[in-house]
């Protein structure tokens, strides 16, 4: 299944929340330290998921002791850091909000589907069980339901924007993330 790019704005509806509503969890590396532990969002949580970048959609927490961490080191810093190997198990679903708008700003978020990952370190690449190719589906559905497709001059050749965000940009396309975005009235 391709990956969905889109652009969205503060007062966009939000790709992370509808996950929630749909039962989903989100999982979270929030700074990548390496004895951080990892943080687990749920529809009653407290915390507001647009305060991370990214975030791995798990449709079921009984894929949770899937996850497989990787431990590396900045080359400039030296400064050691840990985070979730995105092909192994429950990570499969991966939505990446690169930043979090204030008011009159537009961003650019993507939700990826990985359809093989690996389910440990030893083992070969395993298609995902249907409830993560149907995940991906409901979530995919949301954004194309509430957003416009818009084409774009270099890839992905098709990225869906938020009413909001479009606004902006039909206000001011300077605000665009990407000038390669074709906006027609």
């Amino acid at each position: 299944m391709p990956d969905v790019f889109f652009f969205y704005s503060l007062n966009d509806p939000s790709v992370a929340l509808e996950s929630l509503r749909l039962g989903h969890s989100l999982l979270v590396n929030k700074d990548y330290g390496p004895s951080e532990d990892l943080i687990v969002l749920s529809a009653s949580s407290k915390t507001d998921p647009h305060s991370f970048h990214s975030l791995y959609v798990l449709p079921d927490d009984r894929f949770m002791s899937e996850i497989s961490m990787g431990n590396g080191c900045k080359i400039r810093s030296s400064k050691d850091f840990c985070y979730i190997k995105d092909r192994n198990g429950a990570a499969a679903i991966i939505l990446i909000l690169n930043t979090k708008p204030s008011e009159g700003e537009v961003s650019v978020g993507s939700l990826e589907f990985q359809v093989r990952t690996y389910p440990s370190d030893n083992e070969p690449l395993e298609l995902r069980p249907p409830i993560f190719s149907s995940a991906f589906r409901s979530l995919s559905s949301f954004i194309k339901r509430s957003a416009q497709p818009v084409s774009n001059a270099k890839f992905p050749k098709k990225v869906y924007v938020f009413p909001q965000a479009m606004a902006l940009l039909r206000q001011d396309f300077s605000r665009s993330p990407w000038p390669s975005l074709n906006i027609t009235d």
